[in-house]
């Protein structure tokens, strides 16, 4: 009997030596009140908050000393996010202190992606410090999405970035459906209002979590436009008219026409030119002319005088044969 108590007795001091040892290199502090948005969470338990994707968590801490510590990290995460290799759904605090019995609040937000999915998660507390076992809390969340919300994806230019005054800006916007309804009718609004330029388009339908991108919006930059950076401006309104999305703006960079250049005006020289007068001079076309006809009269005489002397002769021939034949 006395074996067995002496053996109880041993167990109950080497547990104890065991946790002793364990609490030694353990962060020595306590988080007494967690409160997510001004809610106060208790671990363990079977109630969930509910939260909407695409919103803070405003998280509040409150640290208890149990023993001095130093060099301490505060981090409040959420795990298995999709894209959580490019961006961590989470927040750290700066390294701080605590003395025994003092008492430390660490205020901090946590963003939730807009496309973050619709599930139960646990928002997890970790305590840690250089080298010591770290602390650890989880509280279970329920991530909804909101009943609307339309939100500018992005917003495409042609040209990009830069443009001259007296040509166009080409806009088309991707817009998203982060809520749980369809949206109807969608009214998407570019504009530039420095330059007093506006177009809108709609968008017949964009499903829940899905995307849609409008057509080509045509902007004219006037050619007088003043050369520097204007705000383009786009906005999405929905749910008949009563819902807005957040407005989204590009920076747009206008270049001043080039102006023709102007050529410089020379001085007027005044030059004077003397002149003779030559006689005038036969046309040379008239000359040849009056030329080749009196040549021409004069070979049709000659030609009228041969005809005129070969008909003598031709008749004084014949006059001389018939007196012949009469003798």
């Amino acid at each position: 009997m006395k074996g067995k108590n002496f053996l109880g007795k041993l167990s109950v001091l080497c547990l104890m030596l065991v946790v002793l040892a364990v609490g030694a290199f353990a962060v020595p502090v306590e988080l007494t009140t967690v409160k997510v948005n001004g809610v106060q969470l208790t671990p363990l338990t079977v109630n969930r908050l509910s939260v909407e994707r695409g919103t803070q968590l405003d998280v509040e801490v409150r640290v208890l000393g149990l023993d001095s510590a130093d060099n301490l990290e505060l981090e409040a995460f959420l795990s298995g996010y999709e894209h959580n290799d490019a961006r961590r759904v989470a927040a750290y605090s700066k390294v701080f202190s605590v003395e025994k019995d003092e008492l430390e609040v660490k205020k901090f937000t946590v963003d939730l992606p807009g496309d973050l999915e619709v599930d139960t998660y646990k928002l997890r507390l970790l305590v840690t410090d250089r080298n010591g076992d770290a602390l650890s809390q989880s509280f279970d969340l329920k991530v909804d999405s909101p009943r609307h919300k339309l939100v500018v994806k992005d917003v495409l230019t042609y040209p990009q970035g830069t443009v001259k005054a007296g040509e166009a800006i080409l806009v088309r916007a991707r817009v998203s459906n982060e809520g749980e309804k369809d949206e109807k009718n969608v009214k998407v609004t570019v504009s530039v209002p420095q330059l007093g330029l506006k177009q809108s388009t709609y968008l017949e339908e964009v499903g829940s979590d899905d995307e849609e991108q409008t057509e080509e919006l045509y902007l004219p930059v006037p050619s007088d436009a003043a050369a520097g950076a204007y705000d383009l401006v786009t906005e999405v309104a929905y749910n008949d008219g009563y819902r807005d999305a957040q407005p989204v703006k590009t920076v747009v960079n206008v270049v001043a026409a080039q102006k023709a250049k102007v050529e410089e005006k020379a001085e007027p020289v005044q030059v004077t030119v003397q002149t003779t007068q030559p006689a005038p001079q036969p046309a040379p076309a008239a000359e040849s002319s009056s030329k080749l006809r009196r040549g021409l009269e004069v070979v049709l005489l000659v030609l009228v005088a041969l005809l005129v002397v070969v008909g003598l002769i031709i008749g004084f021939s014949k006059l001389k044969d018939d007196e012949e034949d009469d003798e």
